[in-house]
């Protein structure tokens, strides 16, 4: 019994070598359009909206010279003229200790400190694998109330 004292930590260690591998070698967030797209542009620009162009009501978008910005929020028109999210900024809370390390890392190394770049795509997909990992350690803490080591490992 003592041999498989911690194989299901292990299990979780290899998926997290695994799952980095492929986020490190894929390159995903290099793309043009990166990892921040669909639904999480909807999620996220409230982070760079906030924190980089210092404004949630998103009048900034009103300056037609800026190119950069076309395309990159995502909002709905509200009645009284005015920007609004379509959803709510609960993934923002969840995505920001992610978005300031690549707003660091892009500052760090000369990267375009946008909030959309590759270092900021970057982190977003580790923020995944950082959540990830936190549910299968979670659920390996629920499974072992249950069931043995061997059976939660596989």
């Amino acid at each position: 019994m003592q041999r498989y004292k911690s194989l299901s930590l292990f299990v979780i260690f290899f998926i997290g070598i695994v799952c980095f591998w492929i986020i490190a070698n894929r390159q995903i967030y290099r793309r043009p359009q990166g990892v921040i797209i669909h639904d999480i542009n909807y999620y996220y620009s409230y982070l760079p909206a906030a924190f980089i162009e210092h404004d949630v009501t998103l009048r900034f978008l009103d300056d037609t010279t800026r190119k950069d910005l076309a395309g990159r929020y995502w909002h709905l028109d509200a009645p009284n003229g005015g920007r609004v999210f379509k959803m709510s900024m609960g993934m923002s809370f969840l995505y920001s200790p992610f978005f300031f390390a690549g707003h660091a890392y892009a500052h760090l190394r000369g990267k375009p400190t946008d909030g959309f770049s590759s270092p900021y795509q970057f982190f977003m997909s580790i923020s995944g694998l950082c959540y990830m990992l936190l549910g299968l350690w979670f659920l390996r803490k629920i499974l072992l109330m249950y069931f043995s080591e061997q059976v939660t490992s596989i």
